[in-house]
């Protein structure tokens, strides 16, 4: 660039020293009045070419001056310094380290992003303010930046304080304080740069495409989720910094400095840092995957990427991936930059130039050490989003098809990349940057001729090979702001691959979306094949300390439960979300005395966002990590695919407690019950069975209808048996073909078409029965015994690695089970009941001091006489297993129904089965008999106190009469009611999505919400009245009757109340989790209206 204006001066280099113009030399001219105007009169100077006396002429510069080479000492620590001179004054100086968020674990997730932050804060040699007077004092800049691979730390400033400005940034790499405020401060303008992400929609698509692309490592968030900032601390920050700031993965590089005085410097400064073996780069799978967010905005976002082979250590891709941008180029419609836009870039001549409902369309790569992405980015309006889409793969496909890209558009796309690597190294940190990064991936820097002649080398062949291998691979897409318009994953994937290639859905802790949105998808993982990373879910099992495999081997768990292949994204959802950081705890739950050890790796507890732990239900990827998935029909259902947003989003939670304090943590969620865009089965090859097991219950044939009818009509089934007779039919082969048809009307009777029994089953023989015939969904309807078998079969089915799903559908009539607001058939029988009442209040008013005694269903609970008395209005007493009673003496029964028949001349009572049987038992011999369900046979309460009731007026000498009233078997056998009826076909088609979405789990509905509740929760423990609460006071106040408890009474059955509804806890989780599990043991979901 100096050449030309050497040149000139070298015809002067003869003239000796002179000087040049001068006013001595000058010689003046008249030009008259109007000189100035017409120049008749001036200043003669002489020509700048001729030289002036007594100056020398410098020296001309020379034809080539050779560039610097880069120069690199290795300390013997392992430390590399790395540098080249440059004739400016000025100099950059950086600390490059080979340790990003690739690094991180569930543990340490978003250090990265806060040690970022935490740059050039306080060390122990110096405060910040100090820091900042230094850096001041010699003009300098410093910054520092994260990424996926690498850490850089850079120090600007003129080349004379070099000493200076390399004491100082090593001081801060290697000495920071931490100090605590400096922490918290930086965690909360971390906080703050999340809230406003949704500012930057490009750089959530492009965290988004990592996560939806990416299984492992590089799925990893860079930015750090709300989650993360909450349990991020001064602690994790020193062992982070600890494990990998070490020498051999430092580079120390600089630009503009001469390099044996640069290693003068820092020698001293990093040669006791200590050397520790390289550690192997953390795995990464590309897999591919769909990322949709919808949100208020006037504009739809949306980006499609394929991986980019090898990354950068496979040179000739990389180069031709750059190659490849510059030649698509595009940009932003009305902006005049963006990478090789300008007039003759393939995107901006076919896309921009032609469609104004585009605001941007551009081609981007981002490449890593061994693997990248490549892809297109697109802005347009949302009703032109599909169209936007079309063009995005058109133009990706384009490059991909022999003879669409020219001889010519390559070569300016080759001269293009030159000049812009050229121009770019003109920047001093840029220089010092490269080389930093150059030295950490290859050990050395390539020199720029390298660089030139592999641009030259690259052929039309290697842009439609690289092009080819690109879109051979999964695709991946992203999608932001109104997505309503975008075409699906499968019909986008359909364009560049002839056979969609099946996409697994991510294990159950997947995802974010924006604080502002409405909703989010995440549907990844293509499966990982023979690359599936082994060996990195080992290392995060230990890190979770998974200790137990001799435990697994004693109780055969079978695979133990994968990890998530998924990181979180750093966004907050409308929805609840669940935090891909968070994953499955893997311990035995020792101290919960309702799991066994054997149960352990069953249980799946993950902390949440907001202070909130979901208790989640197994899935296959828990240990079929590999199998397939399927676009869900319903999408081109034509009752379905109207509806707006029909398919659930995968994160969302429902939680058990919905009754709050400000300041309160959020308690267990379950995972939400519904349709997903993606299913495990395909149609055609599903087989499923239906059997109901346990007494009769309204709604039993509603359910095997709706179970039936939802296959068929819903997700085209056609294999579909009903087992005759509850377990024991699966190993006599009593099968019996269902077709919507045969089921049309079944839900008009009473009872179960498919009979039932009550009594154990040999699970070896069932799951046995289910592998022989080919089953692969198993459909379960029964109460609390029923629900144990299927989580007994759910775990021998898992133990073998079969691709069964097993859906329970919980009845029992007294609406004992645990979790569920109520269960399929509780409406009916307290409707039923309530007619029984009413029967018995006509009978007590028919007579003088008549007595109606009512016996109603509840075992162990009083659910169907509490809800039937204060529907009722007209019972005076309800006794109910949960309020113990008793009958002589002050306050006792017998004196309070004396004192009501004397007050009103007729009273009616209700009383549940299962009340009052310790007094019968005092009173009289009884036996431990069991029924074939192993539940106690409970003595006839009804019968016992009408006796006793009949003896005591007949002691008093008083008339009365009592009619007593048994309405429980035949309230058993009615078909169910309305309610009852939609309650049930909302059961059954949510058991159906669950089943076809791959999880296994016990469905109902909590707090309104269908859910998907693992077994082990339904089954631990009982739903029960509290009578602590306000609704068992509401009854009390309803009928005036006293309530028979003492305040030990109370007390008592506070606590019980406590202890019965707090869920197992599993061993070695975090106080967090302890508290939330807390909390939400103290919200009944049937004690308040």
């Amino acid at each position: 660039m100096y050449r030309a204006a050497g040149s000139h001066l070298r015809s002067l280099k003869h003239h000796g020293a002179s000087r040049f113009a001068s006013t001595n030399v000058v010689k003046q001219s008249s030009g008259g009045l109007f000189s100035w105007l017409l120049g008749g009169k001036s200043s003669q100077l002489p020509p700048l070419d001729v030289p002036l006396p007594g100056i020398a002429i410098p020296s001309p510069l020379p034809d080539f001056v050779e560039p610097s080479k880069t120069k690199v000492t290795t300390l013997p620590n392992g430390v590399k310094i790395a540098s080249e001179t440059s004739s400016s004054p000025a100099a950059s100086v950086g600390l490059y380290i080979d340790c990003g968020s690739i690094y991180e674990t569930p543990a340490s997730s978003g250090v990265s992003h806060l040690l970022e932050r935490m740059a050039f804060k306080s060390t122990v040699n110096r405060t910040h303010l100090r820091l900042v007077r230094e850096v001041e004092a010699i003009g300098g800049n410093v910054s520092a930046s994260a990424s996926r691979e690498q850490m850089s730390y850079t120090y600007d400033a003129l080349k004379c304080y070099t000493p200076e400005m390399v004491e100082v940034l090593i001081d801060s790499v290697r000495n920071p304080a931490f100090l605590d405020w400096e922490v918290k401060e930086q965690l909360q303008n971390i906080k703050s740069e999340i809230a406003d992400v949704s500012a930057n929609p490009q750089g959530l698509l492009l965290e988004a495409l990592h996560s939806a692309g990416y299984s492992g490592a590089l799925a990893k968030p860079l930015m750090a989720s709300e989650s993360a900032v909450n349990q991020l601390d001064v602690s994790i920050l020193e062992e982070f910094v600890a494990e990998h700031y070490t020498a051999p993965r430092m580079v120390l590089a600089a630009s503009g400095v001469e390099h044996d005085a640069l290693v003068s410097v820092v020698e001293p400064l990093l040669s006791d840092l200590p050397c520790v073996k390289r550690p192997e780069e953390p795995k990464s799978v590309y897999v591919g995957g769909d990322y949709r967010c919808q949100a208020d905005s006037p504009s739809t976002h949306i980006a499609l990427a394929f991986e980019v082979p090898g990354g950068w250590n496979q040179e000739k891709t990389a180069m031709v991936v750059t190659v490849l941008q510059m030649l698509m180029g595009g940009g932003g419609s009305f902006s005049a930059g963006g990478p090789g836009k300008g007039m003759h870039s393939r995107l901006y001549l076919r896309v921009l130039t032609n469609f104004q409902q585009i605001d941007s369309f551009s081609a981007f790569n981002s490449v890593y050490n061994n693997s990248g992405l490549f892809g297109i980015y697109a802005v347009t309006s949302p009703d032109f989003s599909s169209k936007a889409v079309d063009l995005a793969a058109g133009e990706l496909l384009e490059i991909a098809t022999p003879g669409k890209v020219t001889q010519e558009q390559l070569d300016r796309a080759k001269e293009a990349t030159k000049s812009a690597v050229l121009m770019n190294l003109e920047s001093r940190s840029i220089a010092s940057e490269d080389i930093g990064r150059q030295v950490l991936t290859y050990g050395e820097r390539k020199p720029i001729e390298y660089f030139l002649k592999t641009v030259e080398e690259i052929t039309l062949n290697d842009i439609l090979s690289t092009a080819k291998k690109m879109m051979s691979s999964p695709l991946t897409m992203a999608s932001w702001g109104d997505v309503i318009h975008v075409p699906s994953y499968e019909s986008v994937s359909r364009k560049f691959h002839s056979k969609l290639r099946p996409v697994p859905v991510p294990c159950p802790d997947r995802s974010a979306a924006l604080p502002t949105m409405a909703s989010h998808i995440i549907l990844p993982p293509d499966d990982a094949d023979e690359n599936h990373n082994h060996q990195a879910e080992e290392e995060e099992r230990e890190e979770l300390g998974r200790d137990e495999d001799a435990d697994d081997e004693e109780h055969g768990h079978g695979h133990p439960p994968a990890l998530p292949p998924k990181a979180a994204l750093p966004f907050s959802a409308t929805c609840v979300r669940i935090s891909r950081d968070s994953y499955p705890n893997l311990r035995a739950l020792r101290n919960a005395s309702s799991v066994s050890l054997a149960d352990a790796a069953y249980v799946k507890i993950s902390e949440g966002d907001y202070g909130y732990v979901l208790d989640d239900v197994p899935h296959f990827t828990d240990y079929l990590p590999d199998i397939p998935t399927y676009p869900n029909p319903l999408q081109d259902h034509p009752a379905y695919s109207t509806v707006k947003q029909y398919f659930v989003n995968e994160d969302d939670t429902v939680p058990q407690k919905v009754v709050v304090q400000k300041n309160s943590r959020r308690g267990v969620h379950f995972r939400r019950a519904g349709p997903r865009q993606r299913i495990y089965f395909g149609t055609d090859e599903v087989k499923a069975c239906i059997v109901t097991c346990g007494g009769l219950c309204p709604g039993l044939n509603t359910v095997i209808r709706e179970l039936v009818c939802g296959l068929s009509h819903m997700y085209n089934v056609s294999s579909i048996f009903g087992i005759q007779n509850g377990y024991k039919g699966f190993y006599s082969s009593n099968y019996l073909p269902l077709t919507p048809k045969s089921v049309n009307d079944i839900h008009k009777r009473g009872g179960t078409v498919l009979g039932t029994s009550r009594g154990g089953h040999d699970t070896k023989k069932i799951v046995d029965n289910i592998q022989d015939r080919g089953i692969n969904q198993v459909y379960i309807i029964g109460g609390d015994g029923t629900q144990k078998g299927a989580y007994e079969i759910f775990k021998e089915i898992r133990k073998r690695g079969l691709k069964v799903s097993v859906a329970g559908v919980p009845k029992t009539i007294d609406n004992d089970i645990a979790i569920i607001d109520k269960s399929f058939g509780f409406d009916t029988a307290v409707e039923e009941a309530q007619r029984a009442i009413d029967s018995a209040h006509v009978e007590a008013c028919s007579a003088e001091n008549g007595i109606g005694l009512v016996k109603l269903m509840g075992r162990y609970s009083g659910f169907i006489a509490m809800y039937a008395t204060l529907a009722s209005r007209d019972v005076d007493c309800c006794l109910i297993p949960e309020s113990p009673f008793y009958l002589d003496g002050e306050g006792g029964l017998l004196q309070y129904v004396e004192k009501r028949l004397k007050e009103n001349k007729h009273m009616v009572i209700v009383v549940a089965e299962g009340a009052g049987q310790d007094l019968i038992a005092k009173s009289i011999a009884t036996s431990d008999q069991q029924d074939a369900s192993g539940n106690k046979l409970l003595l006839d309460i009804g019968l016992w106190l009408t006796h006793k009731i009949k003896d005591y007026f007949k002691s008093k000498k008083m008339e009365m009469t009592i009619k007593y009233i048994d309405p429980t078997y035949m309230i058993r056998a009615i078909p169910s009611n309305a309610s009852d009826n939609v309650y049930c076909t909302l059961l059954a088609h949510s058991a159906i999505h669950g089943a076809m979405a791959g999880y296994s789990f016990t469905v109902g509905m909590v707090n309104g919400r269908h859910t998907y509740i693992p077994f082990y929760r339904v089954t631990s423990t009982r739903n029960k009245v509290k009578v602590t609460d306000r609704m068992w006071a509401r009854l009390l106040s309803s009928t005036n009757q006293p309530s028979f408890l003492s305040q030990k009474d109370i007390d008592e059955a506070s606590e019980a109340d406590r202890l019965a509804n707090r869920p197992p806890l599993p061993t070695g989780a975090s106080s967090r989790v302890a508290r939330s599990f807390d909390q939400s043991s103290s919200c009944s979901s049937n004690g308040e209206i």
